[in-house]
This record gives structure tokens, C-alpha cells and sequence, in this order.
């Protein structure tokens, strides 16, 4: 971890200088430093001296925040929680707050939910001086490897190569590691790949029953392997649920953060040195599949033929296809527009509690940008606009808060730099070879993962153990104690006499927790508690 200090902040904490610099709590006495395992180019870099801070944030690499005190002074760090309890009188953003009540993503944005703490986004470059904060793209990567080869059989042996330098980089220093085992594609894939960099796993699963079934997928792995799956009840992890409503630094938009406790609680009682989990492998691994249109044009049979016959693990239809694979990514951006205005009217109408701070963004947020569309994009900007997503800013600041809050080491393979930057450079319709979702990754992995693993086409979902997570700890009871939203009401968010009715209403539904106003209750309740133990 880094903690950066300038100005008379470090001249405080007695870096006469003007300048300093700590990595987990060591001051380097250096000014200029990187966070990362992925080399130059792709891990988190950041300089300081006594006028202000440098920081250059590549894709996927460690989340970092910046805070400027004063005039000439200000702290940063690479976890959000170390900065707020060195900031003096850290206080809430109310606006981004309404942002993220309405379902926005917060880390889309330069400002996070305290009011004077900056990020620095994914492929951005912040510089920090006395007078201003300007933020600028980065520099994009490139993998240090030569191009994926051509030939079938030396791609999948570069593939193979690169993901287990980079389940090896994840893991340096550790030898017994943790896995989370769900029986689908990634974490499967990583249990195999571990293994083969000479880790000793102990793998652990959530035991539930729900349609898509992970259990048989599961087992089918543990006979594979030869090695013990450890169960977990989903009411285990109900016990996390306070810590993730009343302790950490953000509020976090599902209670799935609760698997994320449990699961650094399991493996740390197996004995694990680390964890890892398999998260991100569906946004890195895939391709990006509106990338079929820009061929759309050239070759509009093999293309349109492609995407109808190709096979993919979630539910829909043609008519879902065509649209979104292929014609929106073809629109032009004042079309776009209007879509993005007519999708937040439907998504205004969820939410008759609104107080006047949240209904204020909730009429704004259909300003959709004036962008080129994927299709007109070339492979490298298509890159660029995967890793400037906010969803990948969000998913590392997720990973750098929890891994703050246990103080157990997590590694996240799949959302490695130089990993990313090869699979970028592959053609799209390559990597959903053999007219398989993921087709390349499923060919890598032939012989080396049950066939009922490796062409699986189903997808397990959180949402039915999360849920009885949430009523092991209590269901509505454990809720209670925020159900008046004074805070939230005072903040200008929420209307309590329109709230407590459509919380009536909603909560009567059979299997609640499943549901989705049950999401927009959980944003509120931790809106709540957050705003009460936090100024602002």
C-alpha cells in the first residue's frame, strides 16, 4: 500500500523536505514510486514532491485516492480507507451519494462520496497542484509479449503461457492460496492453472441449491482434481452483513460484499497465505461482442450468421442480438441520446420516494456523450474504452477495500495489465471460436477441465444465497434501525412519508431479497448509514 503526503501534510508527519512516501507503512525516502506485479506501463505509478502529486493509473491496476487538504498540501493513498482516517475532517458528497442511490456508478466519476477526495481512474493521469486538479488520459499499454500468434495451436500455447505468468504474479510470495470455487469458467480455470504454478489450493464453495445448480459443476471438479471442496452455508455469511452496512469506507450498491468477508474469513481458517478469485474473467476474457459490428459491413453473412448461432452462458433471443450487438453499436450518438433519455424515465420510475437531491439527478442522468460508436472504433480505442469503464475503476477500489478492512492479501488474475493487453490484441471472433462464448478459453482448457465444466453454458447467480444471507441476519429486523431515513431525509434524498409506504408495498413480495426494489432498498439503508456516521 502507498500513502503520499506533500506540503505541510508531510512536513507533519516529519519529511522536512516537503515530500513523502510510504509503501505499508515504511517511508522510502524516495519521491517516485510504482504499486503493482505487471511491470512499467501497467502498474499504478505514482511522484510527489513538496508542490503537489503525480499519479498515473493504467486499467486494471491498484485503485488510488488523492486528497487536497489546503493551499500547497494534501494526502493520498492506494486505500481509501488509510486516506480517510489520516484526513481531518473527511465529509460526505451528498451529490455523488444521490448518484449512486439512484444506481450510477459511482467510479465512473473524478469524485468519489467524500466531498474533497479525488480518484484517479482507470487510464488516467491526475496532477495536483495548489490551484487546480486536472486530470488527462494515460498512456495505453502494451503487452511486453510479440503478437498472439496466428497458428491455432502456438495461440493457444501463448494464452496458456501468459495466464499462468499472471496467476504467478498474483501469487508471488504465497504458496498456499484460497480460492473461491463456483464451478463456472474462471475460477476454474484458475484452481487448474494454481496448481500448475506449483500453489497448494484449498478451494471453498458457497452450498446452495438454485437454477443454473453450481453444485454439480462443483463436484464434477473435486473429482477431477482429486482435491476436497470445502462447504459453506449462504447463512454463514449473513454474520459480514453489519460490517458491510456500518464499517466500510464506501457504500457498496448489493449486499454481495458479504461473500467477499465470508469467503477472506474461510480461507484464512484454512490456513491460506491469500486469496484469489476468479472476478473479472467475463469482462476481460470475452471480448468485447459489439466488436461484431464493425465487420457488419464488410461481411454481413458470416457476420449476422456468426452471432445468431453463437452460444452464450445467459438468456436471450435474436431480437436481443441483433439490437445490441450489432445495430446499437451503429448508431449515431444523437440517437443514442434520445435512447439514453427514454431509458432514464424507465429508470426514474422505481423511485416515487425520491427527495429533491436525488430527483435532481434522476432528471440528468440522461446526458449520454457525444461519442463515436464501438463500431467506428478501432481495436486500440475499443481497449481504451474497456479499461476507462467505470466498472473496472469500481471492481479494483472493491478489491483494495476489502483487502484494507481484513488485512488479507486478494489477488484478481484476470484483471492483470499485461494478461489484458494479449487478450486485447486477439480478433474477436477468434477468442468466440468453434461458435462458443469464450470459445479460445475453452479450448485451452480441453483435457485439463471436466467437459461438463469446460462447455458449460450456464452461469450461476448470486442473488438466491445473498438473500438468505440477508434473512439469516435478520431480514427487515436487521434493517430496522435506519427504516426512519432521518439522515437521508435531511439529506435531501429521500421523502419518508412516500419511502415507508413503497417499503410496505415492496417487502411483501414473496423472496424480497431476490428482487429488484430490494437493491434499491439496500442503497438507501446504507446511504443511511453512512450520512450517520460521517459529517457532512
Amino acid at each position: 500500500m502507498i500513502f503520499a503526503a506533500w506540503g505541510a501534510a508531510a512536513r507533519q508527519r516529519g519529511a522536512a523536505g516537503g515530500a513523502l512516501v510510504a509503501i505499508d507503512g515504511r517511508i522510502t525516502g524516495e519521491s517516485e514510486t510504482s504499486l503493482g506485479h505487471a511491470g512499467p506501463g501497467h502498474d499504478l505509478h505514482v511522484r510527489v514532491s513538496p508542490e503537489g502529486i503525480d499519479a498515473e493509473r493504467p486499467g486494471f491496476s491498484h485503485a488510488f485516492f488523492v486528497a487536497p487538504l489546503a493551499r500547497s498540501s494534501g494526502i493520498a493513498s492506494s486505500s481509501l480507507r488509510e486516506l480517510v482516517a489520516c484526513h481531518p475532517q473527511p465529509r460526505a458528497n451528498l451529490d455523488e451519494l444521490a448518484r449512486f442511490v439512484a444506481g450510477e456508478c459511482l467510479a465512473a466519476s473524478l469524485n468519489t462520496v467524500y466531498r474533497d477526495v479525488v480518484r484517479v481512474r482507470g487510464v488516467r493521469r491526475l496532477r495536483v497542484r495548489a490551484d487546480r486538479v486536472q486530470e488527462s488520459p494515460a498512456a495505453l499499454a502494451v503487452a511486453p509479449s510479440p503478437e498472439p500468434p496466428a497458428e491455432p495451436k502456438a495461440l493457444l500455447d501463448a494464452f496458456r503461457d501468459e495466464l499462468g505468468s499472471a496467476v504467478s504474479r498474483a501469487s508471488a510470495g504465497h504458496r498456499v492460496v484460497g480460492l473461491p470455487l463456483s464451478g463456472g469458467l474462471d475460477s476454474s480455470g484458475l484452481l487448474v492453472t494454481l496448481r500448475d504454478v506449483g500453489k497448494e489450493v484449498r478451494a471453498f464453495t458457497i452450498d446452495f441449491a438454485a437454477e443454473p445448480d453450481d453444485r454439480p459443476h462443483v463436484a464434477a471438479m473435486e473429482r477431477f482434481t482429486g482435491e476436497p471442496v470445502h462447504r459453506m452455508a449462504p447463512e454463514e455469511l449473513g454474520a459480514h452483513l453489519t460490517d458491510v452496512v456500518e464499517s466500510l469506507t464506501q457504500p457498496t450498491s448489493l449486499p454481495n460484499t458479504s461473500l467477499e468477508l465470508g469467503a477472506a474469513a474461510r480461507a484464512k481458517a484454512l490456513g491460506c497465505d491469500m486469496w484469489m478469485t476468479g472476478v473479472g474473467g467475463d469482462d476481460t476474457f470475452s471480448g468485447d461482442l459489439t466488436a461484431y459490428a464493425a465487420t457488419l459491413g464488410s461481411r454481413p453473412v458470416s457476420t449476422l450468421s456468426a452471432v445468431l448461432r453463437m452460444n452464450v452462458p445467459w438468456a436471450d433471443t435474436p431480437r436481443v442480438r441483433l439490437q445490441h450487438w450489432l445495430a446499437e453499436p451503429w448508431l449515431p450518438a444523437p440517437l443514442a441520446r434520445l435512447m439514453a433519455y427514454r431509458r432514464a424515465r424507465i429508470h426514474r420510475r422505481p423511485f416515487p420516494f425520491a427527495g429533491p437531491r436525488l430527483a435532481r439527478v434522476l432528471a440528468t442522468n440522461d446526458d449520454g456523450p457525444l461519442e463515436d460508436r464501438p463500431a467506428r472504433m478501432s481495436p486500440r480505442d475499443r481497449l481504451r474504452a474497456t479499461l476507462e469503464h467505470g466498472g473496472s475503476t469500481e471492481a479494483e477500489e472493491a478489491r483494495a477495500e476489502i483487502e484494507a478492512f481484513t488485512g488479507f492479501r486478494r489477488a484478481d488474475p484476470w484483471f492483470d495489465g499485461r494478461l489484458l493487453a494479449f487478450l486485447s490484441r486477439v480478433p474477436v471472433e477468434v477468442m468466440q471460436v468453434d461458435g462458443l462464448h469464450r470459445g479460445l478459453y475453452r479450448r485451452a482448457f480441453a483435457g485439463r477441465l471436466p467437459e461438463s465444466v469446460r462447455l458449460r453454458r450456464d452461469k450461476g447467480a448470486a442473488d438466491p444465497f445473498i438473500a438468505r444471507a440477508v434473512v439469516a441476519a435478520g431480514g427487515m429486523r436487521f434493517f430496522a434501525p435506519y427504516l426512519d431515513v432521518t439522515a437521508c431525509a435531511d439529506a435531501g434524498l429521500v421523502e419518508p412519508r412516500a419511502f415507508h409506504p413503497w417499503v410496505a408495498q415492496v417487502s411483501a413480495a414473496p423472496n424480497f431479497f431476490e428482487t429488484r426494489p430490494s437493491w434499491i432498498f439496500w442503497r438507501v439503508m446504507v446511504t443511511e448509514a453512512f450520512l450517520r456516521r460521517i459529517s457532512w
